[in-house]
């Protein structure tokens, strides 16, 4: 998902379709983010006042902003190293959004350091967090995705 001024293009495989913010009224999307990204934040705030009902997952979601929330966007505290924090997170979706049009991963850290520097375990942690959540969140958005587009 790209943001350009007011318009989102959705990247669904190898179509791009630009997308205004109002049309994204009624749809649910989640975002997948981690607690320095301020981007995904942004898009979130900018679509639920255009009507969308965005859900942000985060690992400390008491720091989502109150402005955020106050513009309906909703927080599930998420661990995406963790598959069944990944999974529970997805099951309160289904129950309290009913439906899933898209899911935007764009969680991340940096640690800064050369390679001579840096441990192994930290190296772990961040594919931990980059690959095998972004794996995880897919993974458990698949079937509320499929169900959303037959929809």
């Amino acid at each position: 998902m790209l943001l350009d001024g007011t318009k989102l293009t959705w990247i669904d495989g190898a179509e791009a379709r630009p997308t205004r913010l109002d049309e994204l009224k009624g749809r649910s999307f989640v975002l997948h983010v981690d607690d320095r990204t301020v981007m995904p934040r942004i898009i979130a705030v900018l679509a639920a006042a255009a009507g969308a009902r965005p859900v942000v997952l985060d690992l400390q979601p008491s720091q989502l902003p109150a402005s955020a929330a106050a513009a309906g966007v909703r927080a599930v505290a998420t661990d995406v190293t963790d598959a069944d924090s990944v999974a529970a997170s997805f099951a309160d979706i289904e129950h309290t959004e009913g439906r899933l049009d898209a899911l935007v991963n764009c969680a991340g850290f940096a640690r800064p350091a050369r390679v001579t520097e840096g441990s192994d375990d930290e190296w772990s942690r961040l594919v931990d967090v980059h690959l095998g959540g972004t794996m995880r969140t897919c993974r458990a958005a698949h079937g509320l995705l499929a169900t959303s587009a037959n929809d």
